[in-house]
């Protein structure tokens, strides 16, 4: 089970919603289980680096199956040359989970860290219930 186009939109939506009333431009990932994005914006003022940056953030979330955040490695931050470059362990990675599997995740980059972690909290928090009528088609 990955999550949907539809689903992906709903979550780069509720994400501008959250960061728009922070007063952040942030540029968003949404990749499926597998690491692959979804969708993506860039709001309007943000950073082009950030988009990369969200990239990675999401797609280690997702195979890493934790937020990013919990992957810190005690100063050790070699492993991040790790998958491309792609091996994020900072803030703002977040796994998106139904029925107890991952099924994609979701990456944002703009604010301070602590700051993208809670809008991609606030997305999935936000869209999550729809998760639950779609597992019933």
């Amino acid at each position: 089970m990955n999550l949907t186009l539809s689903e992906a939109d709903n979550l780069i939506q509720h994400a501008k919603i959250v960061a728009s009333s922070m007063g952040l431009s942030i540029c968003i990932v949404v990749v499926d289980s597998g690491g692959r994005t979804i969708g993506s914006a860039m709001m309007d003022g943000a950073k082009f680096t950030s988009m990369s940056i969200a990239q990675g953030k999401a797609a280690t979330a997702a195979g890493h199956k934790s937020f990013t955040s919990k992957l810190a490695t005690g100063g050790n931050r070699g492993i991040e040359n790790s998958n491309n470059g792609m091996f994020t362990v900072f803030a703002g990675g977040v796994p998106v989970q139904f029925q107890g599997e991952i099924i994609g995740a979701i990456g944002i980059s703009g604010g301070k860290p602590t700051e993208d972690e809670a809008i991609c909290v606030k997305a999935i928090e936000a869209v999550k219930p729809t998760f639950v009528v779609l597992s019933k088609l």
